[in-house]
């Protein structure tokens, strides 16, 4: 049986990239209702690294990566990576790729199975990254939810009067968002008397 998924979406990456990308672009997608995780966030003071991050990763549907030159120097973000890909083999799409201060050509020459996925880079801004990552996950669960048959008890109707694993906050979004291909991030939550 698979592990229940608890986050959408897992960050790998350096720590050098922690401040200028992953703080912000994780802020950027909890404020979009996906559920991150992040290493500062999940772990705490006498917890095992390599514990946490396995049940990150094995608890995560995508594993975003912020590739970018520190990542490429240390060991523990491979590991991460190859985990993932590692995942893909038997579950599909999980790897997300972000380039940081990365080009193709970079890419590419650091690795030639990386440079072969569709990126989302920094240099566009990282509401645009954000964008793009949600509507990644937004794909995947309408993919999720039109192949597979909905259990009725264990999902719960929305305002559509169709079946959904989504949780409210993604709900909420999904119907506000409208999956606009050009559309910005939303500048405000939606509440229910909006």
């Amino acid at each position: 049986m698979a592990p229940r998924m608890h986050y959408d979406v897992f960050i790998a990456h350096a720590s050098e990239d922690k401040k200028s990308v992953v703080r912000p672009l994780a802020r950027l997608l909890d404020s979009q209702g996906l559920r991150v995780w992040v290493d500062e966030h999940a772990l705490s003071l006498g917890d095992s690294l390599r514990e946490s991050i396995d049940r990150g990763l094995a608890r995560s549907r995508f594993g975003l990566v912020v590739l970018s030159p520190a990542f490429f120097q240390k060991t523990w973000p491979q590991k991460e990576l190859n985990a993932l890909v590692s995942r893909e083999a038997n579950h599909g799409k999980v790897l997300l790729p972000v380039w940081h201060n990365l080009d193709a050509a970079q890419v590419a020459e650091r690795s030639p199975l990386l440079s072969d996925r569709l990126a989302v880079s920094t240099a566009d801004g990282l509401a645009h990254v954000a964008l793009e990552i949600y509507r990644a996950v937004m794909a995947a669960e309408r993919r999720k939810r039109s192949g597979a048959k909905q259990d009725s008890a264990k999902s719960e109707p929305n305002w559509f009067g169709e079946r959904s694993s989504l949780t409210p906050a993604l709900r909420l979004r999904t119907a506000t968002f409208h999956f606009e291909r050009d559309a910005p991030l939303p500048q405000r939550r939606v509440t229910a008397s909006s």
